[in-house]
C-alpha cells in the first residue's frame, strides 16, 4: 500500500494509520503457528490476506480492508485449554 494512500492521525506518540486507530475496532493480531510461512500461505489463500515479508521467518499480514494487521508467532506454547489468549493495549500512553 502506498504511503500517500494512508491517512494519518496524530496522538502524543508516533503516527498511526487512521484505519487502525478506529474506536472499538480490532487492529492487530498475533496468531500462534507451528510454521509461520505455511500459515501465511493458508490465510492468504482462504481469506485473501496480503502477506508481507513472505520470504522471512516472520511474515506479516494485512486483511483486505486494511483494518487488521498482524503476524504469526512460533514461540508460544500450545495451550491445553480452549479459548483466547488475549491482551488489550491502551490507545494512549500514560493511562
Amino acid at each position: 500500500m502506498a504511503e500517500n494512500d494512508r491517512e494519518k492521525t496524530r496522538s502524543r506518540g508516533p503516527r498511526v494509520d487512521a484505519r487502525l486507530a478506529r474506536h472499538g475496532g480490532l487492529s492487530y493480531l498475533e496468531i500462534p503457528a507451528v510454521d509461520a510461512r505455511q500459515s501465511a500461505a493458508f490465510y492468504e489463500h482462504v481469506l485473501g490476506w496480503r502477506i508481507g515479508r513472505r520470504e522471512t521467518e516472520d511474515p506479516r499480514f494485512e486483511d483486505a480492508t486494511g483494518h487488521l494487521i498482524g503476524r504469526w508467532v512460533t514461540n508460544r506454547a500450545i495451550s491445553r485449554e480452549p479459548g483466547q489468549d488475549s491482551s488489550i493495549a491502551p490507545g494512549r500512553s500514560g493511562l
